[in-house]
Protein backbone atom coordinates (compact mmCIF):
# COMPACT_ATOMS: atom_id res chain seq x y z
CA UNK A 1 0.00 0.00 0.00
CA UNK A 2 2.44 2.21 0.94
CA UNK A 3 4.58 1.66 -2.41
CA UNK A 4 1.73 2.57 -3.81
CA UNK A 5 1.10 5.66 -2.64
CA UNK A 6 4.85 7.24 -3.10
CA UNK A 7 4.58 6.03 -6.49
CA UNK A 8 1.21 8.10 -7.02
CA UNK A 9 2.86 11.20 -5.46
CA UNK A 10 5.98 10.72 -7.95
CA UNK A 11 8.84 10.65 -5.34
CA UNK A 12 11.58 9.44 -5.96
CA UNK A 13 13.36 10.23 -2.50
CA UNK A 14 11.03 7.38 -0.79
CA UNK A 15 11.06 3.91 -0.81
CA UNK A 16 9.01 1.44 1.35
CA UNK A 17 11.05 -1.27 2.88
CA UNK A 18 9.30 -4.46 4.50
CA UNK A 19 11.40 -5.82 7.11
CA UNK A 20 11.49 -7.27 10.79
CA UNK A 21 14.43 -5.71 12.76
CA UNK A 22 14.24 -8.16 15.19
CA UNK A 23 14.43 -10.76 13.14
CA UNK A 24 16.19 -9.88 9.87
CA UNK A 25 19.74 -8.96 9.28
CA UNK A 26 19.64 -5.26 8.26
CA UNK A 27 20.24 -4.02 4.66
CA UNK A 28 23.71 -4.26 3.72
CA UNK A 29 23.61 -2.22 0.72
CA UNK A 30 25.13 1.47 0.83
CA UNK A 31 22.49 3.29 -0.24
CA UNK A 32 19.78 1.43 2.58
CA UNK A 33 21.17 4.47 5.16
CA UNK A 34 17.83 6.40 6.18
CA UNK A 35 17.71 10.49 7.25
CA UNK A 36 14.88 10.00 9.10
CA UNK A 37 13.25 6.97 11.40
CA UNK A 38 9.82 7.78 12.74
CA UNK A 39 7.43 5.40 14.27
CA UNK A 40 4.22 6.73 15.51
CA UNK A 41 2.44 4.69 18.27
CA UNK A 42 4.72 1.30 17.62
CA UNK A 43 7.23 1.09 19.79
CA UNK A 44 5.11 0.44 22.37
CA UNK A 45 4.43 -2.72 20.32
CA UNK A 46 7.91 -3.80 20.47
CA UNK A 47 9.35 -6.07 23.11
CA UNK A 48 13.19 -5.04 22.30
CA UNK A 49 13.11 -1.59 23.22
CA UNK A 50 17.21 -1.65 23.67
CA UNK A 51 17.77 -3.91 20.65
CA UNK A 52 15.79 -1.96 18.10
CA UNK A 53 16.79 1.62 18.95
CA UNK A 54 20.40 -0.19 17.99
CA UNK A 55 19.18 -1.30 14.73
CA UNK A 56 17.74 2.10 14.11
CA UNK A 57 20.64 3.90 15.33
CA UNK A 58 22.60 1.64 12.85
CA UNK A 59 20.17 2.24 9.76
CA UNK A 60 20.97 6.42 10.13
CA UNK A 61 23.30 8.27 7.82
CA UNK A 62 24.69 10.06 9.87
CA UNK A 63 23.90 12.86 10.71
CA UNK A 64 20.44 11.20 10.68
CA UNK A 65 17.27 11.84 12.85
CA UNK A 66 15.31 9.34 15.00
CA UNK A 67 11.62 10.70 15.71
CA UNK A 68 9.46 8.18 18.07
CA UNK A 69 5.61 9.36 18.82
CA UNK A 70 4.00 7.19 21.79
CA UNK A 71 2.46 6.62 24.75
CA UNK A 72 3.66 8.23 28.21
CA UNK A 73 3.77 6.00 30.79
CA UNK A 74 0.53 4.16 31.79
CA UNK A 75 -1.94 2.08 33.71
CA UNK A 76 -1.77 -0.85 30.94
CA UNK A 77 -5.92 0.69 30.06
CA UNK A 78 -4.61 2.17 26.66
CA UNK A 79 -5.14 -1.67 25.27
CA UNK A 80 -7.09 -4.61 26.69
CA UNK A 81 -5.86 -7.07 28.78
CA UNK A 82 -4.46 -9.65 25.90
CA UNK A 83 -1.96 -6.48 24.98
CA UNK A 84 1.52 -8.46 25.65
CA UNK A 85 3.56 -4.77 24.55
CA UNK A 86 4.92 -1.98 27.03
CA UNK A 87 2.61 0.28 28.88
CA UNK A 88 3.72 3.13 27.61
CA UNK A 89 7.79 4.75 28.16
CA UNK A 90 9.14 6.67 31.14
CA UNK A 91 10.83 9.85 29.24
CA UNK A 92 13.83 9.81 31.32
CA UNK A 93 14.48 5.99 31.07
CA UNK A 94 13.47 5.64 26.93
CA UNK A 95 16.09 9.00 26.31
CA UNK A 96 18.83 6.59 28.82
CA UNK A 97 18.09 3.91 26.34
CA UNK A 98 18.66 5.99 23.05
CA UNK A 99 21.65 7.18 24.23
CA UNK A 100 23.46 4.19 24.98
CA UNK A 101 22.29 3.13 21.59
CA UNK A 102 24.45 6.09 20.63
CA UNK A 103 21.70 8.98 19.92
CA UNK A 104 22.38 12.16 21.34
CA UNK A 105 20.55 15.30 22.03
CA UNK A 106 17.34 13.13 23.08
CA UNK A 107 14.58 15.83 23.39
CA UNK A 108 10.57 15.17 24.47
CA UNK A 109 7.71 16.89 24.43
CA UNK A 110 3.97 16.30 24.66
CA UNK A 111 2.05 16.21 21.08
CA UNK A 112 -1.39 14.90 21.62
CA UNK A 113 -3.70 13.82 24.55
CA UNK A 114 -5.39 10.52 23.32
CA UNK A 115 -8.40 10.60 25.20
CA UNK A 116 -10.63 7.02 25.20
CA UNK A 117 -14.24 6.76 26.54
CA UNK A 118 -14.20 3.94 28.56
CA UNK A 119 -17.47 2.75 29.61
CA UNK A 120 -19.07 6.45 31.12
CA UNK A 121 -15.91 8.34 31.34
CA UNK A 122 -13.23 9.51 29.36
CA UNK A 123 -9.10 8.65 30.28
CA UNK A 124 -6.69 10.73 29.06
CA UNK A 125 -3.24 9.26 27.54
CA UNK A 126 -0.75 12.04 26.66
CA UNK A 127 1.51 11.20 23.73
CA UNK A 128 5.09 11.93 23.67
CA UNK A 129 7.56 13.18 20.54
CA UNK A 130 11.03 12.51 21.11
CA UNK A 131 13.31 13.36 18.51
CA UNK A 132 17.22 12.17 18.77
CA UNK A 133 20.14 12.83 16.19
CA UNK A 134 22.67 10.31 15.30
Amino acid sequence: VLRGKIAATGAHNMSAVKLDLLADAPPAARFDRYDLVCLLMVLHHIPATDLILERFYALLESPGTLCVADLDREDGSFHDSAFSGHKGFDRDRLGEQARRAGFRNARFQTIFDNAKVSGTSVKSFPLFLMVAEK
